[in-house]
């Protein structure tokens, strides 16, 4: 497992290894998550991306599927989900 925080550092990391998934976000600092998908795109890098982001934007959205992610999971709604389906573990 490794961990980046930007986009830079995920090309980098994906050079050395090639996991199975990549969970990114979209909002980075330099290198945001679409500049990224489009890199790992045309690298044609097989790492299934499943893209984290607090963003509503839906043309961002409609890009990160163009650009090959295998899903997106909304911060906001992943708090919320977890708390009706399990409530006892999101209160702790």
């Amino acid at each position: 497992m490794a961990q980046a925080s930007d986009g830079r550092q995920v090309i980098d990391i994906l050079q050395q290894c090639e996991p199975d998934v990549l969970l990114l976000d979209l909002n980075m600092p330099g290198l945001d998550g679409l500049a990224t998908l489009q890199r790992l795109q045309a690298a044609k890098n097989k790492t299934r991306v499943i893209v984290l982001t607090a963003s509503d934007n839906k043309n961002e959205f409609v890009q990160a599927m163009k650009l090959g992610t295998s899903g997106i999971v909304l911060k906001a709604d992943s708090y919320g989900a977890v708390d009706q389906e399990h409530p006892q573990s999101a209160r702790g």
